[in-house]
């Protein structure tokens, strides 16, 4: 099953709420020197002042859906946070996650009303702040 459009932004999201703001800060820092694919890098004024959700919007567009989640494991790896670069690759293979789990992204305390929570695909442990594992 492809991830969708949505999944792979809230994914990506999710996975930027877990860093710490130096970690965030080396991220963004990288992503300024990193030639993904032979794709070039995201210039660095962009991203100087962008928060997390301004920094997926940039990686999505540089990169778009079909390669922005391997540009993300490329630069977790090359700023050794190989734990998240692994999690990261793991959930894409996977093709599931849970989003709306994500505290930093206002998620939900509870499943929404509606939602089994097989659907929803636990985490099981990708996300600190899962509030299923």
């Amino acid at each position: 099953m492809a991830i969708t459009s949505s999944k792979i932004n809230d994914l990506l999201l999710c996975a930027l709420d877990e860093l710490s703001q130096e970690n965030f800060k080396r991220f963004k820092d990288k992503l300024s020197f990193i030639d993904f694919d032979g794709g070039g890098n995201i210039p660095q004024g962009p991203l100087e002042n962008a928060d997390r959700i301004d920094t997926k919007n940039l990686l999505v567009k540089f990169y778009g859906e079909d390669t922005v989640l391997d540009a993300a494991i490329e630069v977790f790896t090359q700023i050794n946070l190989r734990a998240s670069a692994v999690k990261l690759k793991e959930e894409k293979r996977k093709g599931k996650y849970i989003s709306f789990l994500c505290l930093d992204s206002g998620g939900y305390t509870q499943p929404p009303p509606s939602t089994p929570q097989l659907e929803l695909g636990c985490c099981r442990g990708f996300f600190n702040s899962c509030l299923y594992c």
